[in-house]
């Protein structure tokens, strides 16, 4: 079974021909090119949940507006606004043997400060992995030393990064420390 890498999140439609703005993962580089079929998730109803891209216009580093050829207006775009693009590590072709270098960046917060804003709430990063595309932290408090916690790390939740200080400020879903 092939192995997947959330590479981006689509954050918004662009006009209403059905063009997305994507916006790479955290830590990697933009990743999308032609002809790369991806997968979106959460499947949304009545939208494609398999899409090849179409078309790539780089905007900056991380950004591009990208077209989907089974997304042709802005309803079905819409639709797919918050999806994440998970992409085979095969598919990557030349970029991924820069895959191990790609997983290195993204479990890079190990050792880092953690802060919960929804909680205030503070400990370590004492783990990172990724899995089925989806990186979690392995969290412990200062105030539970000896229980960890897995906090997805998602955009939506990340409310800072510094990295010149290893500090990773997120907001938390109320109760998550409490499970």
């Amino acid at each position: 079974m092939e192995s997947y890498l959330d590479v981006a999140t689509l954050t918004g439609k662009k006009n209403l021909d059905g063009r997305l703005v994507a916006k790479s993962a955290p830590g990697l580089p933009f990743l999308l090119t032609e002809g790369m079929q991806v997968h979106l998730v959460p499947p949304v109803l009545d939208a494609p949940r398999s899409v090849e891209v179409a078309s790539v216009s780089v905007v900056d580093d991380g950004c591009a507006v990208v077209a989907f050829s089974e997304v042709t207006d802005a309803g079905a775009a819409e639709a797919l606004v918050g999806c994440h693009c998970l992409v085979g590590r095969g598919a990557l072709g030349a970029q991924a043997a820069a895959s191990p270098a790609m997983s290195a960046a993204l479990l890079s917060h190990e050792g880092w400060r953690f802060v919960d804003e929804t909680s205030a709430r503070a400990g370590r990063v004492a783990f990172a992995e990724e899995v089925a595309g989806q990186l979690l932290l392995t969290v412990v408090l200062d105030d539970a030393p000896e229980e960890e916690h897995l906090v997805p790390y998602a955009d939506e939740l990340v409310v800072d990064e510094d990295a010149s200080r290893h500090l990773i400020v997120m907001a938390c879903p109320s109760g998550l420390f409490d499970l």
